[in-house]
Formats: structure tokens, C-alpha cells, sequence
């Protein structure tokens, strides 16, 4: 075979698997779930943060929070906390977890059940999250899917 017929050859594969490759195919997109997470908020976010006296507060008792996630990770402003809102005030709640924006938008409903939690303070400011070295901490990672639930609504 003349060495132009081997080149044609190969240029007609290469060519053939080039415009193969750019075939459109139509996917189903995946259904959008929706979840109710089945929990109540039963205390306001002021009450919860009324609740802080000045020194680390654990909660022990059954106690739900909800509201509209006003501030996340996305910008690069907050570092490992999302901040969520309801009519009456906020709260930042510190969560030891990477591009927290994907899970929790901005405008996302969230739900907070409290109970094994704690409250404290760092820079003036009242947060939720755990224990570490008797401060408030960072919720870890395994215990986010725990105490935080994404709920429809908001956004």
C-alpha cells in the first residue's frame, strides 16, 4: 500500500471518530425530588439566641429552628458556615465542610434540629455549631446530615 492510501485511511478514521464524538443524544433529566424534612420549627431564631448567656450552651432538649439561608460559602466571605434567617433574626452556624454553596443555597429553606448542639460565641457574634476545647466548633461532617435538613420552600 502506497504511503498516501495508509494517510487517507487514517485520516478517515480520525475523522470519522471526531464527528462521532460530537453526536447529540437526548438525556431524561433526572426527576427533581422535592423533601419535607417532617419537622416543625418550635422555636424562633431570637429565642434561640436569647437563650446564650455568655457561656457555651449546650442544648439537650428537643428544640427545631428554621429558616432561609441569607448567606453561604460561595463568595469566599464565610468560610465553613452558612447563615440562616427567619422573621425575627439570624445565625450563623459553623459546619466543618467544603463548597457548603452546593448544598445550601442561597435562598434554600432550611431546617435545624438543635438538640445536641451548642451555643456560643465567637467575635461578638452567636453561633450554633459543637464543642471544641470548650468553645463553639464546627458541626463535622458526618453529623451536618444529622442536625441540617434542606427543605422545600424558599428559593
Amino acid at each position: 500500500m502506497s504511503k498516501i492510501i495508509k494517510q487517507t485511511i487514517l485520516l478517515s478514521a480520525a475523522l470519522i471518530l471526531i464527528l462521532s464524538a460530537c453526536i447529540k443524544k437526548d438525556f431524561k433529566e433526572p426527576d427533581q425530588a422535592t423533601y419535607n424534612p417532617g419537622l416543625t420549627a418550635n422555636i424562633t431564631i431570637e429565642d434561640l439566641v436569647n437563650l446564650y448567656e455568655g457561656d457555651l450552651l449546650h442544648l439537650d432538649t428537643a428544640l427545631v429552628i428554621s429558616g432561609t439561608v441569607i448567606a453561604n460559602d460561595e463568595t469566599g466571605n464565610l468560610y465553613k458556615a452558612i447563615i440562616i434567617q427567619d422573621s425575627t433574626a439570624g445565625i450563623e452556624i459553623s459546619l466543618n465542610a467544603y463548597e457548603l454553596h452546593n448544598d445550601f443555597q442561597l435562598g434554600s429553606l432550611v431546617y435545624v434540629d438543635c438538640n445536641g448542639l451548642y451555643l456560643g460565641e465567637y467575635g461578638e457574634v452567636v453561633k450554633l455549631g459543637s464543642e471544641y476545647e470548650g468553645d463553639v466548633g464546627r458541626i463535622e461532617e458526618p453529623l451536618i446530615a444529622k442536625h441540617l435538613f434542606k427543605s422545600d420552600g424558599g428559593k
